[in-house]
């Protein structure tokens, strides 16, 4: 079979050093081999050529690759990219993965090209997936990741995010730390100009050609020149449609011809996959977690969430809030109406509080404020803010609600916040309209709270 005879694409594959081609007829005679056969296999391309290719083949993959021969001898139909065991010039067994590439016609009928290349690099790849079933961290994820190279490709990798804290924007393949302090540098310009819009924007994975790269970054464009790379691979990482999360670059040292750039972008596309499977179960477990700790009808935090917010405080004060006669709108008018004061009650709180105090709702009519590394004459005078914003009018699905609340108050002694938060509700309860013996808070010196009046029963 002449080369002219095969297509331009498999061409490119013809000298490439980590794969051989080879072309077989339908009795599974091999017809022609590359030469990188001696390299990869031991073999001279000579004595392969009128041999059976099953010849090659370990036992145990004899009979499957066989009926996928004869079912493209029968159908002219290729087979998938599958992976077998074949023997090398010395016996040893070799895994590897074995593509049909099409068929071409040969001097006495159709002959299927396949492309066979080492399976080592794919499956380090793949068994990131492992990390990911086991849980594995996303720092711990990424380095297998960008780990999985190999020295004869000529490749470094680097992963970048558009956000984030600076030093964790640019991660880069093991070992490569001293080109990565360059990558990182360059990558940090070119989000702080603006420099990466149209990376942002890239719709799937792009080959660009080091003096190209000015049309998407100026920054990476001068980075590689600085490091010596002569064309780059972008693979966007897509998450939710077109939401863009990071990008994964691979930096090539020389020319990659056509047979390279099909097999380096099926690496990165796995790299990808694995990249973004990790961060979106991350995020689910983010989410997961956000919502085991927040009150659905307020986004306030909920009981678990302001428990566990609690314990983390060492100093400042904690408000307990409870609305005075909530159950007569619920009775009155309804779950629904209930439901809109609630969240009013939640916006109010929001609007006083400063960015650095947490907001809660215990359940039911009971909000709580934790205002962290406040002292007594500060959080006295939250408690009173709060009471301000709390007892005014509101209008609520066409009726003047008269809200009113009743607010206690206890301070985080000697760092243990565990109790504060009873004490801020037995504070609470002294306070409410009735209470008998009215008394000051022990844990802060703070006055009664005024009178509250009543929370009216809505008027339309």
């Amino acid at each position: 079979m002449g080369v002219e005879r095969i297509p331009a694409f498999v061409d490119s594959l013809l000298h490439h050093p980590g794969g051989v081609l080879l072309a077989i007829d339908e009795g599974a005679v091999i017809r022609w081999v590359s030469r990188s056969v001696t390299e990869f296999l031991g073999y001279q391309p000579a004595s392969l050529e009128g041999t059976v290719a099953l010849d090659l083949v370990h036992p145990d993959s004899v009979e499957d690759l066989a009926v996928g021969l004869s079912v493209i001898a029968e159908k002219e139909m290729a087979l998938g990219d599958a992976t077998s065991r074949i023997l090398d010039a010395d016996g040893a067994v070799v895994e590897v993965r074995m593509q049909p590439i099409g068929m071409v016609p040969g001097d006495d009928g159709p002959l299927l090209v396949m492309w066979i290349r080492h399976v080592d690099l794919e499956r380090q790849l793949l068994d990131t997936f492992r990390l990911l079933a086991e849980g594995a961290a996303w720092d711990e994820v990424i380095a297998a990741v960008l780990g999985c190279v190999r020295p004869s490709d000529g490749v470094r990798l680097s992963f970048h995010r558009w956000t984030g804290p600076a030093s964790d924007r640019t991660v880069v393949s093991p070992g490569e730390e001293r080109w990565g302090e360059e990558v990182s540098t360059r990558w940090a310009q070119a989000v702080a100009l603006h420099d990466t819009g149209s990376l942002q924007r890239l719709p799937e994975p792009t080959w660009c050609p080091a003096d190209e790269l000015k049309r998407y970054s100026s920054s990476l464009a001068e980075c590689a020149a600085a490091t010596g790379h002569s064309v780059v691979h972008f693979s966007p990482l897509l998450v939710g449609g077109d939401d863009t999360f990071g990008l994964l670059i691979s930096w090539y040292d020389g020319e990659v011809n056509d047979a390279q750039r099909h097999l380096f972008t099926r690496h990165d596309a796995l790299r990808a996959a694995a990249l973004r499977t990790a961060w979106q179960r991350d995020r689910g477990v983010a989410v997961l977690r956000a919502a085991a700790r927040t009150d659905p009808l307020t986004g306030l935090l909920n009981r678990a969430g302001l428990l566990e917010a609690l314990d983390r405080q060492r100093e400042g004060a904690v408000l307990f809030i409870d609305l005075d006669r909530f159950k007569p709108v619920n009775d009155r008018l309804g779950h629904r109406v209930g439901d809109l004061v609630l969240e009013e009650v939640a916006r109010r709180l929001g609007s006083v509080c400063r960015g650095s105090d947490i907001v809660g709702r215990l359940g039911g009519d009971e909000f709580v404020v934790v205002a962290p590394g406040v002292g007594p004459g500060i959080a006295d005078d939250l408690r009173c803010r709060l009471m301000s914003t709390l007892n005014r009018p509101a209008s609520i699905d066409g009726h003047m609600v008269d809200i009113r609340a009743t607010v206690g108050l206890a301070d985080i002694e000697s760092g243990v916040a565990g109790t504060a938060l009873d004490r801020a509700d037995a504070d609470m309860l002294r306070r409410k309209p009735g209470a008998q013996d009215r008394v000051q808070s022990p844990s802060l010196d703070v006055p009664d709270a005024p009178p509250p009046g009543s929370f009216d029963t809505p008027m339309a």
